[in-house]
């Protein structure tokens, strides 16, 4: 089990950030089919591979939604073949936690999670938690420790969501493309290591979500 730890001040911190990241590193077994288009945009730093949308059961992919249980969305790409792309400079607008973190580019067969949408109403929008779970370390938005934002959820209908994670203005305060690049440390915790401005975007579709 993976915890965050600073100080005994943050103990229920703790516990909560070790609940998720323990969520967020399972490979999901249930839950309902979906498939995610990335934006793919020309400012992006999170893009796909190219080879069209991630869907449910192709080619080994996982794309689904825990419908009435987390009601998060996963992507994983497993032995799929399909990866996606990272390009990850340090932020120069905020204060960095090291004094050297990591800068590169990277395609790798990634697992993501956006937290707990499918049970948004229609029309709603809002910001939540997500994750790439990388070979370079774990990019987090909205982690309750460090200063990343939110990404901004809205539900377009009973079948589809977009998920964006941009430089302000963005559409709810919290909101943005600042995310905390966490690595393993010592006593099975993890650390920051660097802050990056990482703008992506997606459109999800499942079908069959109540």
């Amino acid at each position: 089990m993976r915890r965050l730890i600073f100080s005994a001040t943050a103990a229920a911190v703790v516990i909560l950030a070790s609940a998720t990241d323990r969520l967020l590193a399972a490979k999901p077994t249930i839950g309902t089919p979906a498939s995610v288009t990335f934006r793919d945009g020309a400012t992006d730093n999170i893009k796909s591979d190219g080879l069209g949308p991630y869907v449910e059961g192709q080619h080994g992919s996982v794309c689904r939604i825990y419908s009435g249980a987390s009601e998060d969305l996963t992507i994983g790409t497993f032995q799929s073949g399909r990866t996606m792309w990272f390009f990850y400079t340090p932020a120069t607008d905020v204060t960095q936690p090291t004094s050297n973190p990591p800068s590169g580019t990277l395609q790798d067969n990634a697992f993501m999670n956006i937290r707990n949408i499918g049970a948004m109403a229609w029309g709603e929008t809002k910001l939540t938690l997500a994750s790439f779970n990388t070979a370079v370390g774990y990019f987090r938005w909205l982690n309750v420790q460090y200063s990343s934002q939110a990404v901004v959820v809205t539900r377009n209908s009973q079948t589809s969501w977009t998920v964006s994670a941009d430089l302000s203005p963005m559409v709810l305060p919290g909101g943005g493309d600042l995310a905390v690049l966490l690595k393993d440390a010592p006593r099975n915790t993890l650390a920051p290591v660097g802050l990056y401005h990482m703008p992506f975007g997606l459109d999800v579709n499942c079908p069959t979500c109540p």
